[in-house]
């Protein structure tokens, strides 16, 4: 099964516009599936909850936007909203996000949260000094409130990142899943498991126990080979083949990838196969689709990452430690934050590299 993003992946004003690269959902059956079945049984009138989880860039986001065409499609309400990373430093941000989506398209049914919420705004600093005072608890009260008076009718309630939002707004979107047994209220949440809070964990146990959890892993090598030939409408020729395998699997660096390479014209079509026209170039693009995952990325991960593509895909914290003569503890957190931005994974007590090029990018 294949879903089409709605917008094109190529951006505008490019001198090779004339065609349009879009992005794909495949390898996701079971995932799509269970959409299929929850948006349904939201328009007959029963409620539901859905967490999708997973690292950056294994298609959280675009099983989302298929998710809510469905919902479109079956005339749900449809309320969106997404945490920013800055978010957790705002009390009810998420809250406040969710009070603005709904205003924009049903604002006779919203008005009253969105009045409620500017006015938590207005205070926020004295409600969040109080996470569990009767402050916080009666601001939760009226938001479950006002969202129940908008789930009157089958309604689709999608939140982005939840990891990145505040405790308070963690809180009342927990809140809302009593909703979903009695209102024909459909909750979809996504978040990425290695960056939840404490609260975040707690929302996502208590959602086990009254809907469905998609954890999304890379795409097998097969299925990275069907994303690229839907997305140049070709077959990969043998060393274009060989670069998407070493982007393991990761849908959105598979996506980057062929469009980095199609839009310097590194791709060449003869009929039905697309092929590299040169492999060194196409790894200096390569590497540029993989660069933006190192931004900002803090110097104890830039020496993790180095030494480690010295040891080789697989090494150690004690390995680290014994190369570079520190301590193991001090590259804990830079390990934690190689995760969070799908740099690296856990493997018992060793860390991946999670791309092979990845590892050539920094060695």
């Amino acid at each position: 099964t294949q879903v089409w993003h709605r917008g094109p992946v190529r951006e505008a004003g490019d001198r090779r516009s004339d065609r349009h690269l879009v992005a794909p959902i495949v390898g996701r059956d079971r995932e799509l599936a269970s959409i299929r079945r929850l948006v349904d049984r939201s328009a007959a009138g029963e409620g539901g909850a859905l967490l999708i989880e997973g690292a950056a860039g294994t298609g959280k986001t675009r099983l989302l936007e298929a998710m809510i065409i469905a919902g479109e499609r079956a005339g749900l309400t449809v309320v969106t909203a997404a945490a920013d990373p800055l978010g957790s430093r705002r009390p009810f941000h998420l809250a406040v996000a969710l009070a603005a989506s709904a205003a924009a398209d049903h604002p006779s049914a919203a008005a009253p949260l969105t009045e409620l919420l500017r006015s938590v705004e207005a205070r926020s600093e004295p409600v969040a000094l109080a996470p569990p005072g009767f402050a916080r608890v009666a601001v939760i009260d009226a938001f479950v409130a006002r969202i129940e008076d908008l789930a009157t009718g089958p309604c689709l309630l999608t939140v982005e990142d939840l990891h990145w939002a505040d405790d308070a707004s963690v809180a009342a979107v927990r809140a809302l899943l009593p909703l979903t047994a009695d209102l024909p209220l459909l909750l979809a949440v996504t978040t990425r498991p290695t960056e939840r809070s404490a609260a975040t964990d707690t929302f996502a146990r208590d959602l086990g126990d009254r809907g469905t959890i998609h954890t999304l892993d890379d795409l097998a090598p097969s299925d990275a080979l069907t994303l690229a030939r839907l997305l140049l409408e070709a077959e990969a020729g043998p060393r274009l083949a060989r670069l998407v395998a070493r982007f393991g699997g990761n849908p959105f660096l598979c996506t980057e990838l062929v469009r980095e390479l199609d839009r310097h014209g590194h791709l060449h079509h003869n009929g039905r196969v697309v092929e590299l026209g040169s492999d060194d170039e196409a790894e200096v693009l390569a590497m540029r689709a993989l660069g933006g995952r190192l931004d900002g990325a803090g110097p104890d991960l830039i020496d993790l990452l180095q030494v480690g593509a010295v040891i080789g895909t697989t090494f150690s914290l004690r390995d680290t430690a014994a190369l570079t003569g520190r301590p193991a503890a001090d590259f804990a957190r830079a390990a934690t934050e190689g995760i969070e931005r799908g740099l690296v994974v856990a493997t018992g007590s060793d860390l991946r590299f999670r791309h092979e090029l990845l590892r050539d990018r920094v060695y």
